[in-house]
């Protein structure tokens, strides 16, 4: 028999014994994957988990593997009974690597996802904290097999949701997801990211470079990001690095915001479709429901601010430079200082958790500020007109609103040229007290 020949009938086999495989991978049922799946999420997360539909793979080099709905069980705690639901999920495999000990995941898709974060009623712990259980003793193998490593070279989600209920204060978040990609790249910084989405009908983008999210788990390495944020009336970059120290010690947050423009009034109101919170004390003019004063204790943060305009609730600034702190339970902001309406404007604020009960101070001087030219960078006219200075410094104790400004001491002093109050002054400040 020719060479030639030999070489036919070896080919003809390869092929057939290749299309054999992609034939019987093809029909295979992939719903008997379904049980593994659960039995490992549910020894993972002491969560059930629930795939909905038939598992369906479409053949090839890189074999995508498709879900109908999935859905995972919420805390028994919980106020829904499900804290992730998707209406499907593709994930594409790459063949080769496999032949080297490597599993390389192409992509990641989840179709409509919708997340939900939640505390529970004392706020001791949220939805996301799984129940860990003891591991079971299992006899070491004779021969230990080689791990295989696994990669992620694309994630992305379709138009998700992202829910966060806060049970003790009743406040409800909803972050809209329309797009959201993350893929690997070179560089010390290997993963880019961009979003999409909208909160409170603000659409904005977030883009940037970040490191690997497994990096968080670590305490030897530095999580790293390097951000543009972009919505209506605000461009600003954000850089800087987290670092998770061994022991006890809390969380180092550094960073750095500049930019041209940021105006955080969308991100200070509850959306429309929010449910209200709800008010236990509807006579009281200040809320006595505890401040949120404990993540002074669990997160220590060096932040310096450099923004040309700030558009606040009550006041534009602009020429902003600051710099935000808190370490060991104590906040600090400042010293702030800015252009305000024309005139200097210097702000220094302080918090201190470890106080029983915490301690507060501020101190605020605003120097020949135009009033009108000020209120027309927040689109507000007819209000107040004239030239103003303002001295304040106040100190207060308490562990809620209510608690603080009962014992609120301090001076005040606010001096005005000539001027007169238009008819929007009165409307001001009142919706937000």
């Amino acid at each position: 028999m020719s060479l030639k020949k030999i070489v036919m009938m070896v080919t003809a086999v390869l092929v057939l014994a290749l299309l054999s495989a992609f034939w019987w991978i093809s029909q295979y049922d992939y719903n008997r994957l379904k049980p593994i799946i659960a039995e490992q999420v549910r020894a993972a997360t002491d969560r059930d988990i629930d795939i909905q539909g038939d598992l369906r793979l479409k053949v090839g080099l890189a074999p995508t593997l498709t879900t109908g709905p999935v859905k995972l069980r919420n805390a028994a705690w919980g106020s829904e009974p499900n804290m992730l639901t998707t209406e499907g999920i593709e994930l594409q495999l790459s063949l080769l690597p496999l032949l080297r000990k490597k599993g390389v995941f192409k992509r990641l898709v989840l179709i409509k996802p919708v997340a939900l974060v939640e505390q529970n009623a004392d706020g001791t712990q949220n939805n996301w904290e799984f129940d860990k259980k003891p591991a079971k003793d299992t006899p070491a193998p004779e021969t230990p097999s080689e791990p295989v490593e696994f990669s992620l070279e694309h994630a992305e989600i379709k138009d998700g949701q992202l829910r966060i209920l806060n049970h003790p204060t009743g406040d409800a978040t909803t972050l809209r997801i329309g797009d959201f990609v993350l893929e690997k790249q070179r560089g010390s910084l290997p993963l880019k990211m961009k979003l999409k989405g909208a909160y409170n009908e603000t659409a904005f983008s977030l883009e940037g470079d970040i490191n690997l999210f497994r990096d968080l788990l670590y305490t030897s390495k530095d999580w790293a990001f390097d951000l543009a944020f972009k919505a209506k009336q605000t461009e600003v970059t954000l850089a800087g690095r987290l670092q998770r120290p061994s022991g006890d010690a809390a969380p180092r947050l550094e960073a750095t915001v500049k930019g041209p423009q940021l105006d955080v009034r969308p991100w200070l109101v509850a959306p429309q479709d929010a449910p209200a919170p709800v008010k236990k004390n509807t006579d009281r003019v200040f809320s006595d429901a505890p401040l949120p004063l404990e993540i002074l204790h669990k997160l220590d943060l060096q932040a310096d601010i450099e923004i040309e305009e700030l558009l606040l609730p009550h006041i534009a600034l602009n020429k902003v430079k600051t710099t935000l702190r808190i370490d060991g339970g104590r906040f600090e902001a400042g010293p702030a200082r800015a252009v305000a309406g024309g005139g200097d404007y210097l702000a220094h604020f302080k918090i201190d958790a470890q106080a029983k009960p915490p301690r507060m101070t501020a101190d605020l001087n605003i120097d020949q500020m135009n009033a009108g030219v000020m209120l027309k960078e927040l689109g507000r006219e007819n209000v107040l007109e004239g030239v103003l200075d303002f001295q304040a410094h106040l100190a207060g104790q308490g562990a809620s609103m209510a608690q603080l400004m009962g014992g609120l001491n301090g001076h005040a002093m606010l001096v005005s040229g000539e001027g007169h109050l238009g008819q929007g002054f009165f409307g001001l400040f009142s919706r937000d007290i």
